[in-house]
């Protein structure tokens, strides 16, 4: 219980660290934050290049509505704008302008170098302890699995490979749901 205890201490001073970091950068980036709002969409389209609204918000987790919303107001920004689909008319693409990519947030400073005294190893068995806590607390939170049918649906359309890139995305954009489809889809693969 003790140990529990020293371990949920460290977590919340660690969150606490992040968040400042956070702030900082969002400071430092004009108001964007990469890791949320605004600040997010236009990182994944940064990161992903075209990419269709309805992907978008499912990377994101938001409704499609929400999404038409924030991309209208970044396109009135000069930020972004929306192009026809090259094979699918009815669809739209979204494409980051010059000035998009030029405001495109980073990841706050301080968390680009947090794990830096951790050797590689040691790195990838954090993340491995990260995503056994975060599948735990997930399956506490009795979440519908109604998401895996949404996850089945979307690699077929947009392909293996490119649902892979969207996943890892998803997962690096703070999504603790995903962790849980993503470990249930590799396991069916």
């Amino acid at each position: 219980m003790e140990q529990t205890l020293e371990i949920i201490g460290k977590i919340t001073l660690l969150e606490r660290c992040l968040r400042l970091c956070r702030l900082r950068a969002m400071l430092l980036a004009g108001g964007l934050d990469a890791t949320q709002g605004r600040g997010r969409i236009l990182t994944v389209v940064n990161a992903l290049g075209e990419i269709s609204p309805g992907d978008l918000a499912f990377i994101l987790q938001i409704r499609l509505q929400s999404m038409n919303e924030s991309l209208k107001k970044l396109e009135q920004a000069g930020l972004l704008t929306r192009e026809p689909d090259g094979t699918d008319r009815r669809r739209t693409r979204i494409v980051l302008t010059e000035e998009g990519r030029a405001c495109v947030p980073s990841l706050p400073g301080g968390m680009n170098a947090m794990l830096d005294c951790l050797t590689p190893e040691e790195q990838a068995q954090f993340s491995d302890y990260l995503d056994r806590v975060t599948e735990k607390l997930v399956e506490s939170l009795a979440l519908p699995e109604e998401a895996q049918t949404r996850m089945r649906e979307m690699e077929e359309r947009v392909g293996r490979e490119r649902f892979q890139q969207m996943m890892r995305l998803r997962m690096g954009m703070g999504q603790a749901v995903s962790i849980r489809q993503d470990r249930a889809w590799r396991q069916e693969q």
